[in-house]
Protein backbone atom coordinates (compact mmCIF):
# COMPACT_ATOMS: atom_id res chain seq x y z
CA UNK A 1 0.00 0.00 0.00
CA UNK A 2 2.94 2.35 0.51
CA UNK A 3 3.28 3.25 -3.19
CA UNK A 4 -0.43 4.08 -3.42
CA UNK A 5 -0.48 6.23 -0.29
CA UNK A 6 2.71 8.01 -1.39
CA UNK A 7 1.23 8.67 -4.85
CA UNK A 8 -1.84 10.27 -3.28
CA UNK A 9 0.16 12.34 -0.78
CA UNK A 10 2.64 13.39 -3.47
CA UNK A 11 -0.32 14.72 -5.51
CA UNK A 12 -0.96 17.19 -2.65
CA UNK A 13 -4.04 15.33 -1.41
CA UNK A 14 -4.16 15.21 2.38
CA UNK A 15 -4.05 11.64 3.65
CA UNK A 16 -5.64 10.56 6.93
CA UNK A 17 -4.67 7.18 8.36
CA UNK A 18 -6.91 6.49 11.35
CA UNK A 19 -7.05 3.49 13.66
CA UNK A 20 -9.25 2.58 16.59
CA UNK A 21 -6.97 1.93 19.54
CA UNK A 22 -8.82 -1.28 20.48
CA UNK A 23 -8.90 -2.70 16.93
CA UNK A 24 -7.45 -6.20 16.87
CA UNK A 25 -7.76 -6.60 13.08
CA UNK A 26 -5.87 -3.44 12.05
CA UNK A 27 -3.67 -2.69 15.03
CA UNK A 28 -2.75 0.96 15.53
CA UNK A 29 0.85 0.04 16.32
CA UNK A 30 1.29 -1.36 12.82
CA UNK A 31 -0.44 1.74 11.43
CA UNK A 32 1.97 3.93 13.36
CA UNK A 33 4.90 1.98 11.93
CA UNK A 34 3.42 2.14 8.42
CA UNK A 35 3.00 5.93 8.69
CA UNK A 36 6.57 6.43 9.86
CA UNK A 37 7.93 4.22 7.09
CA UNK A 38 6.28 6.28 4.34
CA UNK A 39 9.36 8.46 4.56
CA UNK A 40 7.75 11.86 5.02
CA UNK A 41 9.26 14.45 7.33
CA UNK A 42 7.57 14.51 10.74
CA UNK A 43 6.00 17.92 11.37
CA UNK A 44 4.69 17.23 14.88
CA UNK A 45 5.33 14.36 17.30
CA UNK A 46 2.67 12.13 18.79
CA UNK A 47 0.30 14.41 20.70
CA UNK A 48 -3.23 14.05 22.05
CA UNK A 49 -6.16 15.45 20.10
CA UNK A 50 -9.39 16.38 21.79
CA UNK A 51 -13.09 16.34 21.17
CA UNK A 52 -15.49 17.91 23.66
CA UNK A 53 -12.64 18.74 26.06
CA UNK A 54 -11.74 15.03 26.28
CA UNK A 55 -8.71 13.28 24.86
CA UNK A 56 -10.08 11.47 21.81
CA UNK A 57 -6.84 9.83 20.71
CA UNK A 58 -3.37 10.69 19.53
CA UNK A 59 -2.07 12.17 16.29
CA UNK A 60 1.25 12.39 14.51
CA UNK A 61 1.62 14.84 11.65
CA UNK A 62 3.83 14.23 8.63
CA UNK A 63 4.15 16.17 5.40
CA UNK A 64 0.81 15.42 3.70
CA UNK A 65 -0.12 12.56 6.05
CA UNK A 66 -1.88 12.54 9.42
CA UNK A 67 -1.75 9.40 11.56
CA UNK A 68 -4.59 9.32 14.10
CA UNK A 69 -5.83 6.98 16.79
CA UNK A 70 -9.44 6.99 17.97
CA UNK A 71 -9.65 6.30 21.71
CA UNK A 72 -12.02 3.50 22.63
CA UNK A 73 -12.85 2.57 19.05
CA UNK A 74 -12.36 -0.78 17.41
CA UNK A 75 -12.41 -1.76 13.77
CA UNK A 76 -15.56 0.26 13.03
CA UNK A 77 -14.31 3.59 14.39
CA UNK A 78 -16.85 5.72 12.43
CA UNK A 79 -19.68 3.61 13.85
CA UNK A 80 -18.39 3.41 17.42
CA UNK A 81 -17.15 7.01 17.67
CA UNK A 82 -19.34 8.80 15.11
CA UNK A 83 -19.19 12.32 16.63
CA UNK A 84 -15.40 12.22 16.93
CA UNK A 85 -14.97 10.85 13.40
CA UNK A 86 -17.36 13.44 11.97
CA UNK A 87 -15.26 16.15 13.62
CA UNK A 88 -12.03 14.64 12.20
CA UNK A 89 -13.35 14.37 8.65
CA UNK A 90 -14.86 17.86 8.79
CA UNK A 91 -11.56 19.34 9.95
CA UNK A 92 -9.65 17.43 7.28
CA UNK A 93 -11.96 18.64 4.50
CA UNK A 94 -11.75 22.22 5.73
CA UNK A 95 -7.96 22.01 5.74
CA UNK A 96 -7.88 22.74 9.46
CA UNK A 97 -5.93 21.10 12.22
CA UNK A 98 -7.48 18.09 13.94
Amino acid sequence: MKPFVRQIADANVRVLLYYGDTDMACNFLMGQKFSAELGYRKLAPKTPWTYGRQIAGFKTLYEGVTFLTIRGAGHMAPQWRAPEMFHVVKQLLKGQEI
